[in-house]
């Protein structure tokens, strides 16, 4: 008289309605949302409103769907149990058919659910996911709210795979889901092998840029002081704005606090404001001194307009030594000079506007120097007579005078230095300069072929001398404003010249041979005037001797065209280049050395380059000896690259298939380089003679994909003795990555050993050791 059950077997599917009644109707009206289920065995229970799906069960509403081996749906309390099939469990515990739930955007799995559909909250059993190319096991995890999840006895694999061999576990997770993890305690494992505990850790799992605990570090000075660095917290605060702040402990200086705040309006200005504060606490004679010490760094860029941009920076700290006792960065202990720094640039059309600003310190030589301004104004070189028009057959017509070119530069320079001496006192230097530069040039053809350039430069300088106890010494009046001139002339005439030859042998088309001579005559007039001004300031034109001097140049370019297969191709075989000059003023030995360089890749995977020096001169004389010239000096270098295959790698992957036996078989190349780097020197005669001989190379050899070995020497063979050498070993090991490198010669000889994460290259155990390091890294 009554339905209690109804079982419908051999795969169904049914959709459950939560329907609503509206005010004043007596029908039921269907909500939206609904509940698709299917499975091989569907069992209604109408006593309890229950609903077994037995078999390849699925359950989808709206976005969220769920598969298991059996699921159990309480409709009256909306709440969703599944089950995994126990008897499809294989030697490993591996299940072939487990709980399944898919949420759109990952998937999670696991043995055991429950869910309510009401609260949104549910718990897993030995729950599996992967996320952003992790994994992350549980004994149990239970949702609390949306995206907050915690787990129990949870393991995270910061790996693509899920057997890459490293993993943290931690009695305790909390997982936010596209945010964080926070573990506590967490085990640091290698395989089935702890190897570090931390009391908690928080893994940033957010993609792109967001707020986030940071990663610290922890280790070594190369004196030996240990330190902890970097625990802090990153506020991503908006998309134009940021924070961070950390701080650090050195065992012998004690805490240090760094805060950083970077701005971005793109395409206006960007920039950031950093700076640490130290205190510095030690015993003196058995009484404790405190000292506070700091750093400050700005950074500020600003486009003003399309043309005009505006850059400022500035470093400042207490005292010289803040870098070497608080920096772990190698850049930061070895930079000596502080500078400060503000540099405007402005473009009208063609002309550019510069000037900066500029404030250095150096740190060891207790010294500072300020340019309060240096600024430029550059004009482009234009026709002094107007540009030569183009006519209706598009060549260019004009007088010769359209040729004439000139350019105009100004440039000034305030400038300011003071030095601290070993007495105590102080010595200075000031002066501001203003330099003009400009000149006309002049280039044309001859006879269609020979190519002249005329030139003639001028500089003019302005000084202005304060006066100091330098510029007293050099005898300078300060009182007095200075200007120095100076002028010179060029005149320089070349061609082209071309042979080819078509020989069409053995697939050699051509040989082409281009020599390309050149002769330039130069003069500059004896400059005396306010020598003392230029030497002090460092500024100014001209020499005070006369210079008069005829260049000769022969360059040389020898091509061939080759033809391979149905293509041809180019290329260079040999380039040579020639130079030697005559100086008109020099009273004996007029002709300077003759230059010859040379350089070549004509021979596959090397490539050779050199130069010889000869002079015309009999040694010890000033006799001229063209025919049998004196050979200087010489060198080659010698450059050579080659790889190739030796083998192949073959190597067993896990099955994609859970059908498939043996697994998946991938093969790679064995691989190897050697590169070479030979140089031979020679120069001078008797003891004089100075002989340089080196070979450098590098030997690299990959024997499977994930492994790489590296063997590089720098020998001098002309002293016999090896300057550097080094063997180093990569081996990725599924998520992790190690490197071992020894080095037995050499300043910085000692061994080390690096092994991190992948994905998270700030957890990383280090181990090193050499003359100047012998402490542990981790």
């Amino acid at each position: 008289k009554s339905l209690s059950e109804v079982n419908i077997i051999g795969g169904a599917e049914g959709q459950y309605l939560s329907g609503k009644k509206s005010t004043g109707d007596t029908l039921t009206t269907p909500a939206v949302d609904t509940i698709d289920y299917s499975g091989n065995r569907i069992d209604y229970n109408l006593d309890d409103s229950t609903i077994v799906l037995t078999g390849e069960a699925k359950v989808t509403s709206g976005k969220m769907s769920l598969a298991a081996a059996k699921v159990d749906y309480l409709t009256t309390r909306q709440l969703v149990l599944a089950y995994d099939d126990s008897s499809k469990v294989n030697d490993s515990g591996l299940v072939y058919y487990p709980v399944i739930l898919n949420d759109g955007t990952e998937e999670l799995l696991g043995s055991y659910m429950e869910y309510s559909l009401e609260t949104e909250r549910g718990l897993i059993h030995q729950s599996k996911t992967e996320y952003q190319q992790a994994f992350y096991h549980g004994q149990d995890l239970y949702r609390v709210e949306k995206d907050v999840y915690y787990v129990k006895n949870g393991v995270y694999i910061p790996c693509e795979r899920e057997d890459g061999g490293v993993s943290f576990w931690s009695r305790n997770m909390k997982m936010i889901r596209g945010d964080k993890i926070i573990a506590r305690p967490v085990v640091f494992r290698i395989e089935k092998l702890p190897l570090m505990i931390v009391p908690y850790y928080v893994f940033p799992v957010k993609p792109g840029r967001h707020s986030g605990f940071l990663p610290f570090k922890i280790g070594n000075f190369e004196r030996g002081a240990r330190y902890i660095q970097n625990v802090g917290y990153y506020w991503a605060a908006s998309e134009y704005w940021d924070l961070k702040g950390s701080m650090d402990y050195f065992e012998e200086y004690g805490l240090k606090f760094n805060g950083e705040f970077r701005y971005d309006v793109r395409y206006k200005f960007n920039g950031s404001i950093s700076g640490s504060f130290g205190s510095d606490s030690r015993f003196v004679n058995y009484e404790q001194v405190r000292n506070e010490r700091w750093s400050i760094v700005v950074n500020h860029s600003h486009t003003v307009s399309p043309t005009m941009t505006i850059r400022a920076s500035g470093n400042f700290v207490s005292d010289k030594s803040y870098y070497t006792d608080f920096s772990s960065n190698e850049n930061d202990r070895l930079n000596r000079n502080i500078k400060s720094q503000l540099s405007i640039a402005k473009r009208f059309g063609n002309t550019a506007l510069s000037a900066q600003f500029s404030h250095t310190d150096n740190l060891d030589e207790q010294s500072r120097s300020d340019l309060l301004p240096s600024a430029s104004i550059s004009f482009p070189s234009r026709p002094l007579f107007g540009s030569p028009r183009k006519g209706e057959d598009g060549q260019t017509k004009g007088s010769w005078y359209n040729n004439i070119y000139m350019n105009y530069n100004i440039s000034m320079r305030n400038f300011s230095s003071r030095k601290t001496l070993t007495d105590g006192s102080n010595t200075r230097r000031e002066y501001a300069v203003i330099h003009h530069s400009t000149g006309l040039s002049m280039p044309f053809t001859l006879f269609k072929y020979l190519k002249f350039t005329l030139a003639m430069p001028y500089q003019e300088t302005w000084y202005k001398v304060f006066e100091t106890d330098q510029s007293i010494d050099a005898g300078i009046d300060a009182s007095q404003f200075y200007r120095r001139y100076a002028y010179s002339a060029s005149v320089s005439a070349g061609t082209d010249l071309y042979g080819n030859v078509e020989p069409n042998l053995f697939g050699l088309q051509g040989l082409r041979h281009v020599l390309t001579p050149r002769i330039t005559y130069s003069y500059a007039p004896e400059i005396t005037k306010n020598e003392a001004v230029k030497n002090y300031t460092g500024t100014g034109g001209g020499s005070s001797v006369r210079s008069q001097a005829m260049t000769f140049s022969l360059s040389q370019l020898f091509q061939a065209k080759v033809k391979s297969g149905e293509q041809s191709r180019n290329l260079t075989l040999l380039t040579l280049n020639h130079s030697l000059s005559y100086n008109f003023e020099a009273k004996d030995r007029k002709f300077s050395d003759l230059t010859t360089t040379a350089q070549t890749s004509i021979l596959k995977y090397i490539n050779m380059s050199g130069s010889i020096i000869h002079e015309l001169y009999k040694p010890g004389t000033n006799d001229l000896s063209l025919l049998s010239p004196y050979l200087k000096s010489f060198n080659i270098s010698t450059r050579f690259n080659v790889s190739g295959i030796f083998g192949h790698y073959r190597s067993v992957l896990p099955c994609s298939d859970p059908n498939c036996q043996g697994g998946d078989v991938e093969t790679s190349d064995q691989t190897w380089n050697l590169s070479v780097r030979h140089y031979y020197q020679e120069s001078g005669r008797g003891d004089s003679f100075n002989k340089t001989h080196t070979i450098d190379f590098t030997l690299e050899i990959k024997p499977s994909p994930n492994w790489d070995i590296v063997y590089s020497q720098y020998y001098d063979i002309a002293n016999d003795n090896t300057v550097r050498r080094s063997i180093e070993v990569h081996r990725e090991m599924g998520c992790w990555q190690g490197r071992f490198y020894w080095k037995p010669n050499g300043s910085n000889s000692g061994y080390g050993f690096i092994l991190n994460v992948i994905q998270i290259p700030d957890i990383k155990v280090e181990k090193s050791e050499s003359g100047s390091t012998r402490a542990p890294f981790f």
